[in-house]
């Protein structure tokens, strides 16, 4: 942070310099403060300090704040304020912000790599997707089935635990089932479609017994001893985590199945336009 802050010091005007020069001199003081303070320890206003971060090309204070986090702790992420009787509103909107954020970046700094690529890999490869969505992640299996259409062959989403049951009872040879789970005891459908064989990609809860019995498993670690996520927010995690495996998914295919995915996901936001006239 301060080789790009020296680097960009001619780039900075007087005020911006102000502020820079608070953050060289003691960056993790700046990870504890709000805005306001921040701006009224360099003696600049607010507007100069969300300049300030625009100009190190962040999108504004927060990601500032996680930036030097991670560059004072090595990947710790941003301070959470708690919440009590007497936070005002506006703070504790800031915190549930602040803490969804420092969520995902647990997350992302924790992904495995390979392990998404060969997911990715294995529903390309796969003669049939079927994904299934436990719980309340019914919703996410949909929209996964969304953004895979046109990569995949043959993508069903299934979200009630009786469709699950009965496709996994006539599961075919070459069949992918993906599962997301938000909870770690949702499995029953799950170790059906193992029992017969199919290769099982899960994204659920670290420890599970929903990636024990998986072929491929992502895990979504826990927040931390503090609480650092309720279930809302850890469900945020399991969408990050289902969009990474769709960007891969997307970026391993090949070109005439992104254009043709595109193609028919233009068409399907827009609506089945009728070649006839109407009557």
């Amino acid at each position: 942070m301060r080789d790009r802050l020296a680097a960009l010091h001619g780039r900075l005007s007087p005020a911006e310099q102000k502020v820079a020069a608070l953050v060289a001199a003691d960056a993790g003081a700046v990870t504890r403060m709000n805005l306001a303070a921040v701006a009224k320890a360099a003696g600049v206003s607010e507007p100069t300090v969300i300049r300030f971060c625009r100009t190190l090309g962040l999108d504004g204070f927060s990601e500032l704040r996680l930036e030097l986090a991670r560059a004072e702790g090595h990947g710790a992420t941003a301070p959470r304020r708690t919440v009590t009787a007497d936070t005002r509103v506006a703070e504790a909107l800031h915190a549930g912000c602040g803490t969804a954020i420092a969520r995902l970046a647990v997350l992302r700094d924790g992904l495995d790599h390979k392990a998404i690529e060969d997911a990715a890999r294995r529903l390309l490869a796969a003669r049939q997707v079927e994904i299934w969505g436990f719980g309340e992640t019914a919703p996410l299996a949909e929209a996964m089935a969304g953004r895979l259409f046109g990569l995949c062959r043959g993508v069903v989403a299934r979200g009630e635990a009786r469709m699950q049951a009965m496709a996994a009872a006539g599961l075919e040879a070459g069949t992918v089932v993906l599962c997301l789970s938000a909870l770690p005891d949702a499995w029953q459908a799950a170790e059906a479609a193992a029992f017969a064989g199919a290769p099982l990609i899960a994204l659920a809860p670290a420890g599970s017994p929903l990636l024990a019995m998986a072929t491929v498993g992502l895990g979504i670690a826990a927040g931390d001893e503090a609480g650092l996520a309720g279930p809302m927010i850890e469900h945020l995690a399991l969408v990050a985590l289902a969009e990474s495996l769709a960007l891969a998914v997307t970026l391993l295919s090949s070109p005439a199945a992104r254009e043709r995915a595109a193609r028919m996901q233009a068409d399907g936001a827009a609506g089945w336009q009728s070649p006839r006239r109407p009557l």
